[in-house]
């Protein structure tokens, strides 16, 4: 009598499905590997190639000592960095190279 003009076959579907699976977990490791590396890229970075050092100048008996010169020098190199303690003693060189 009457034939359908599309016939249909369940293990096309059953293909279907598992492809259209494996497909959405394939894209969900993408987007996790990818926001992944974007988050940790950041880090590197971060990274600096120069050191800070700050403290306060103390004498023996442990007051503070104002207008103190300090000197921080690269025994290899011989480069120095100088600076004076403010009027509490505190003092801080930023940006030389460590080692």
């Amino acid at each position: 009598m009457y034939k359908a003009a599309r016939s249909f076959n369940v293990g096309d579907m059953k293909f279907s499905v598992e492809l259209w699976k494996t497909c959405r977990v394939f894209g969900l490791w993408q987007a996790c590997l990818l926001s992944g590396i974007l988050l940790l890229s950041g880090t590197g970075l971060a990274q600096l190639s120069t050191a800070s050092l700050s403290g306060a100048v103390r004498d023996s008996s442990g007051a503070v000592v104002p207008g103190a010169k300090i000197v921080l020098r690269n025994v290899a190199t011989s480069v120095e960095k100088t600076t004076t303690s403010n009027s509490v003693g505190a003092s801080s060189l930023h940006g030389y190279h460590p080692g």
